[in-house]
């Protein structure tokens, strides 16, 4: 019973963390977004857009009120930059309270499930260290940060392939629908078993 209540809390605290990431992630798209605006002209910044880039000491442009409200233009890449590691560092976070949870529970995730998760935390390992040399530079150089691209997309569809297609196209397990201590209604056409017994049949 103890162990039950502690894996349904550090359930909550992962669902907890995840909205906290999701969060994070819609600042870090309006981010995104007012970053791209700015580059196309749609908002006023103190760098004109690329076709204009050549009236850029002639006309000394100042930043709008949303650029001003957000930080200025020189300090919203850093700011999406920094918005993004946080998410990632939620990402890690949630991953230590799934391997407790396992460590717990070794027959609460199904095969699949921590196949997915691990390369999940791949894809989050290669973006937090290509993330950190933008942020902070690093000895990292072109073909390294470009072997990480690529490893954290191809971790990152392997992670949709085990979480997604085959969680669709995999019936699940009886043994898992009656694992720990929950017992679980089975469906027989043997009625009159169940009658004899006067109790509905169970799982064994």
């Amino acid at each position: 019973m103890e162990q039950a209540t502690t894996q349904t809390g550090l359930t909550k605290l992962r669902f907890i963390l995840g909205a906290i990431a999701r969060m994070i992630s819609c600042v870090y798209y309006i981010y995104d977004n007012v970053i791209w605006c700015s580059a196309m002209g749609l908002l006023q910044s103190d760098k004109l857009p690329g076709h204009l880039r050549f009236l850029q000491h002639s006309v000394n442009p100042k930043d709008g009120s949303v650029v001003s409200l957000l930080g200025g233009s020189g300090n919203l890449h850093r700011t999406k930059n920094y918005l993004s590691m946080h998410r990632l560092y939620m990402d890690i976070a949630g991953v230590v309270i799934f391997l407790v949870q396992h460590y717990m529970d070794p027959q609460l995730f199904s095969a699949d499930e921590l196949r997915a998760e691990a390369w999940g935390q791949l894809a989050v390992f290669c973006n937090l260290f290509m993330l950190r040399q933008r942020i902070y530079g690093g000895r990292l150089g072109n073909i390294t940060l470009g072997v990480l691209g690529m490893t954290a997309s191809f971790a990152t569809l392997a992670r949709m392939y085990f979480a997604k297609w085959r969680s669709r196209h995999k019936p699940p397990s009886l043994g898992k629908m009656c694992s720990g201590k929950i017992r679980v209604e089975c469906k027989r056409d043997d009625r009159q078993d169940a009658l004899q017994e006067n109790m509905p049949a169970v799982c064994k």
